[in-house]
């Protein structure tokens, strides 16, 4: 589980957002509520699940 989790988050930094789509739906089969995961496809559904022409391998945080 934290290797998948490990895997997605490597290719969202890396701009890889279809490779970290598919890791994080498999992180949530196993844990259903795997927030998480759930926080980074919430993220990356916003922009269609593909990475902007300007991703640096993180965003702003504008929220708690």
């Amino acid at each position: 589980m934290f290797c998948q989790f490990e895997e997605a988050e490597q290719s969202y930094e890396a701009g890889d957002w279809t490779s970290a789509t598919n890791r994080l739906f498999e992180c949530q089969q196993i844990l259903k509520d795997d927030k998480p995961a759930r926080n980074l496809i919430n993220v990356m559904s916003r922009f269609n699940f593909h990475a902007p022409a300007d991703w640096a391998g993180s965003r702003h945080l504008t929220e708690k």
